[in-house]
């Protein structure tokens, strides 16, 4: 499941905005959709190894970085109340 969200200051995208939109759903998306069915079957491969999460020692989150995973987790927890 894909969800995506565009926000706007207006109830409908511009002819500008719908052009960015499509153009994002028509490479970025559709890419994904590929790269995401080819890790699921190698995650279904008896040769995965789950490897580290990559985080910066300072903890500052990048493009580069994964320290959004955790805080995340972090924050899920919490509103479960485990803390």
């Amino acid at each position: 499941m894909l969800i995506r969200e565009w926000w706007f200051d207006t109830t409908e995208p511009t002819e500008a905005q719908q052009e960015i939109i499509n153009l994002d759903w028509d490479t970025t998306v559709s890419e994904d959709f590929d790269i995401m069915e080819s890790v699921q079957r190698g995650m279904s491969s008896r040769g995965y190894t789950p490897g580290p999460l990559i985080t910066r020692p300072d903890g500052i989150a990048t493009t580069m970085s994964e320290d959004t995973v955790p805080h995340i987790h972090s924050l899920v927890r919490a509103a479960l109340g485990d803390g």
